[in-house]
């Protein structure tokens, strides 16, 4: 009887697992503050904002949303589902939205390391591997901007994965195909390019058995089954999507792709930069930043170089170390044809940094001398470096998003002009990409006069002479803001090339030409 209650009885979280949560609970409140009402961000709720307020039901806005988005060539029908639901329930209190993110990205790092630790990986390898997901530079993107389909994107993909491990040697397995099939249709309906997130859960049906091992073998029937109804999901959901991007007018987000196409030098910039689970060119240069690049290189030359002396596993551990360089390679390849590569698109492909430091940790961690200790240390100075970068990076967009909304106000107060004009280091195809229709479509989804707007380049001497209109310089758009500001938003940072707390600020400078009031 004592046998058969303890059988019954349901299995508690290990303490490891607690405590490793509980961590990243107070890590991502201390850096990201999710907690605080900030303004939305201008660049997405100024598009959505009066969408959802014109509507008054679940579906109407769903439809509105989906309408808007098909002009563009989008068709991401549960990504805005999500949004239109958190709309209903939170509406425009901005914690609501920010804590919702939060639990998402607490999904994604529990289900990373119980992956990794599933797959072989020691306790300590596998909280310091999940927790790229936490400050790694896409993840710290992640948690702050909330509209994006990237986290909830990356929670399926590994749940997936963890469904597809011992596939080979379930006696039931034509439920998990419906699984999968499932799986890939939620993917392609959160984001199109989320596509080749079906590789790792596919890769897992395929080469695991029972325990964990990663071996291939040769497909049977089941793997057949699984494979070609995969297939077909996707293609029955694809087709919408393509007629949605054929049909879609090349004035839209759709004649981005393929206009612009990021060069080969920059694509292995940005792969320098995924591997690593913090800044590859810090801001201000440190030693803390040195000793984190040192202790990332220990982990590849112990870690794993004393992995690959082991001749009995050497194609196992090729394989995983081909995941760990490879799958952030492929994030950002897939995105080649569109104009640029946003931090945030990486997070489905913090995967790769995962498995390189949870596999090497775990490595050292079993064969150096004083492995355990040795471990921790290497664990300890890339976490802290990545995680006062996460802090910095979200203190800064914050106080980007607080000085936009200011700046509204300022003017809207302060200017009465015909025009203006905002400084952007960068020139966009689409002109209602730049900074300044953003800024006036901001203004007009929270009900705030904005005159026309338009962009020019932060150059000194470009600024438009044209009247009566004002120029606005800001410093997220251009760093040599100069002369009395307007609006000044100041935050905190720990300062690691000083060793002390330091602050910064983002400024806004407004300039009336004489025509103006």
């Amino acid at each position: 009887m004592h046998a058969s209650h303890n059988a019954a009885a349901p299995r508690r979280m290990p303490a490891w697992v607690a405590g490793a949560l509980l961590a990243a609970v107070i890590t991502g409140l201390v850096a990201y503050r999710p907690d605080v009402a900030w303004p939305f961000d201008m660049v997405d709720f100024s598009e959505f904002l009066p969408l959802l307020e014109q509507n008054d039901s679940f579906m109407s806005r769903l439809s509105a949303l989906n309408a808007y988005y098909e002009q563009h060539g989008r068709l991401n029908v549960l990504q805005y589902a999500g949004t239109v639901a958190r709309w209903d329930v939170f509406g425009t209190w901005s914690p609501g939205w920010q804590v919702t993110r939060m639990v998402v990205m607490l999904g994604v790092i529990l289900c990373c390391g119980m992956l990794l630790r599933r797959l072989g990986a020691t306790r300590l390898g596998a909280v310091a591997g999940a927790a790229c997901f936490l400050v790694a530079p896409p993840a710290a993107s992640a948690w702050v901007r909330l509209t994006m389909a990237e986290a909830i994107g990356t929670l399926v993909m590994l749940l997936l994965t963890w469904r597809a491990l011992g596939f080979r040697d379930r006696p039931s397995w034509k439920g998990e195909v419906a699984i999968q099939a499932g799986g890939a249709i939620v993917l392609l309906l959160l984001k199109e390019m989320f596509a080749p997130l079906l590789l790792l859960p596919m890769a897992a049906a395929l080469a695991t058995q029972a325990g964990g091992a990663w071996r291939f073998a040769r497909p049977d029937r089941r793997h057949v089954m699984l494979l070609g109804t995969v297939a077909v999901a996707g293609v029955v959901v694809a087709l919408p999507i393509a007629l949605v991007f054929a049909q879609a007018p090349r004035s839209g987000y759709v004649s981005l792709l393929g206009a612009q196409w990021i060069p080969p030098e920059a694509v292995a910039a940005l792969w320098a930069a995924a591997v690593l689970p913090f800044r590859f060119i810090p801001e201000r240069m440190s030693i803390p930043w040195l000793l984190a690049m040192l202790s990332w290189l220990t982990i590849g030359a112990i870690g794993w170089g004393t992995a690959f002396r082991n001749p009995g596993r050497k194609t196992h551990h090729v394989f995983w170390l081909a995941l760990a360089f490879g799958w952030p390679l492929l994030g950002i390849v897939i995105y080649t044809p569109w104009p640029a590569f946003a931090s945030f698109y990486g997070v489905p492909y913090l995967i790769g940094p995962a498995v390189f430091i949870g596999f090497g940790l775990s490595f050292v961690q079993r064969h150096a001398a004083h492995g355990t200790l040795l471990a921790t240390v290497l664990a300890a100075l890339p976490g802290i470096v990545a995680a006062t970068d996460a802090q910095e990076y979200a203190s800064r967009r914050h106080a980007s998003q607080v000085t936009a909304h200011r700046l509204i106000d300022w003017v809207t107060d302060s200017v009465r002009v015909d025009s203006i004009f905002v400084a952007s280091t960068e020139s966009h195809r689409l002109v209602m990409a730049g900074p300044g229709p953003t800024l006036g479509r901001h203004a007009a989804a929270t009900h705030r006069p904005w005159p026309p707007a338009r962009d020019f380049p932060c150059a000194p001497g470009a600024a438009p002479a044209f009247a009566p209109g004002a120029v606005i310089w800001a410093t997220w758009a251009c760093r040599e803001v100069r002369g009395p500001a307007q609006v000044v938003v100041r935050y905190g940072f720990m300062d690691w090339s000083r060793w002390r707390p330091g602050r910064d600020s983002v400024i806004a400078r407004v300039e009336v030409s004489p025509n103006g009031a």
